[in-house]
């Protein structure tokens, strides 16, 4: 029998708001993966949203005097979903059932309101970078990768059991995939594609000349997804320092030059659990590939596919896991029916309006 989320059968919870250090104390992100405290990386990301001019509210929900949950709910002005700017979002859930959820969810609702706000999204787990979208509805056996939801069965339960209350109005599907180095390259050399161009690594510590052209071209030609986090120099100066973390990381960032036109960049993003736990990147969760739209429709977007495995050859790195890819995009449909690819985890995103 499904369970139900008529919270009267336990009891009423009682839902405060708390300061970040008790919220992260009792979340389960907290321990998430063995080794890694991202406590700082969380609450930095949190008050970069705020000084921004955003807000956050930190959760917790208690059910007769014990814990059983928690939720941040936040605006992140920088955060897009289907070209709207006034969307808020909700993330880092820990619940003991669907009733917990669902009553937080009420409450986050209410406090976007308060702001005249009338959608929110989630689950959007900031940082992106670390904890990603959507909860986790198949795909466990495969390995926790920084910048993909990692949740345990009951969680895609809890989620399925609010949505058949006809609670949420929409929810989208998203894919990772994992990328099969040599049947990638089997096929690449079926093509002919132009090769007139040049890839640069740039200078990590002298970042100030191409930080605002990437961020420009990442806005002008990735916001076709529902879900997008739009940035900014200062984002992408953040990240590179980051990157400093990596040996090496500068092949990881691979710009495309024309002559001496900008044409493009492939940015690998790393397993941050594993730099950030000291451990040897084997890792990736994908690549961020961008092209000015004078260049598109040339099949250049193959220069990148070559660029990354070339270079994540010589690295060692032999696992590509290509994270929060839309259900809907036609390239992710494309790689799965020529088998250079394979579906390995889903997450469902959820929509509430108010």
């Amino acid at each position: 029998m499904a369970e139900s989320i008529n919270l009267s059968i336990r009891s009423s919870p009682r839902i405060n708001e708390i300061p970040f250090l008790a919220f992260w104390l009792r979340s389960r992100y907290r321990t998430i993966v063995d080794g890694v405290d991202a406590k700082i990386n969380v609450r930095d990301y949190f008050e970069n949203i705020k000084s921004d001019g955003g807000f956050v509210h930190y959760l917790e929900c208690n059910e007769n005097g014990k814990f059983a949950g928690s939720m941040v709910v936040y605006r992140d002005l920088l955060y897009r979903s289907y070209q709207r700017d006034n969307v808020a979002c909700f993330g880092l859930v820990t619940a003991s059932h669907a009733g917990i959820l669902k009553a937080m969810l009420d409450r986050a609702i209410g406090i976007i309101e308060n702001y005249g706000l009338s959608v929110m999204r989630g689950p959007v787990n900031a940082p992106r970078s670390l904890f990603g979208y959507g909860v986790q509805s198949w795909g466990q056996e495969y390995p926790i990768i920084a910048g993909s939801s990692a949740d345990p069965p009951r969680y895609s339960k809890m989620y399925a059991i609010v949505e058949k209350e006809h609670y949420f109005d929409k929810r989208d599907i998203y894919y990772n995939i994992l990328q099969d180095f040599e049947k990638s390259k089997a096929y690449l050399a079926t093509m002919d594609f132009d090769r007139n161009f040049r890839f640069i690594n740039p200078d990590l510590d002298a970042f100030d000349v191409i930080a605002s052209k990437i961020a420009d071209m990442m806005n002008l030609t990735l916001n076709y997804r529902p879900d997008f986090l739009s940035t900014n120099e200062k984002r992408v100066k953040a990240a590179v320092e980051m990157y400093k973390l990596v040996p090496g990381a500068e092949k990881l960032m691979g710009l495309l030059y024309d002559g001496d036109i900008f044409a493009g960049a492939v940015i690998m993003q790393p397993d941050w659990f594993q730099v950030l736990s000291g451990r040897p990147l084997t890792q990736l969760i994908g690549d961020i590939t961008m092209l000015d739209k004078a260049y598109q429709g040339r099949r250049l977007y193959l220069n990148f596919s070559e660029y990354y495995m070339d270079i994540l050859s010589k690295f060692g790195c032999r696992y590509l896991e290509h994270a929060s890819m839309w259900e809907n995009q036609e390239a992710v449909k494309a790689s799965l029916s020529k088998g250079v690819t394979k579906l390995i985890k889903q997450f469902w995103m959820y929509e509430l309006h108010s």
